[in-house]
């Protein structure tokens, strides 16, 4: 029972937090992830930021099957992706990701 409401508690503060992160926007975001650039990534605000990492991590997670969320990796490669798209700033997104973020 109490492992359900500290389940239920986390999804409500998750809620909590991408329904503020939304409604600071004054329009939706949209993006065609396949076209966005990583110079367009890193010039971007850092909540909206914020939000294209965590969707970089869960497409890349759908390609490999992994299902696991690690904070540490996901820092490192929110980092590595950062350093990587500031020397290549016409590589798209999705392509620099697959290169950092799927490892064998």
């Amino acid at each position: 029972m109490k492992k359900s409401i500290a389940i239920i508690a986390v999804l409500v503060s998750a809620l909590a937090f991408s329904s503020t992160v939304f409604a600071k926007k004054e329009q939706a975001l949209k993006y065609d992830m396949q076209d966005l650039s990583c110079k367009e990534l890193i010039e971007m605000d850092e909540e909206t930021m914020g939000i294209m990492l965590m969707w970089l991590d869960g497409y890349l997670s759908g390609v490999t099957g992994d299902t696991k969320f690690d904070s540490d990796q996901f820092g490192n490669f929110a980092g590595s992706l950062g350093e990587y798209c500031a020397k290549n700033p016409t590589e798209k997104v999705v392509d620099a990701s697959h290169k950092l973020g799927i490892t064998k």
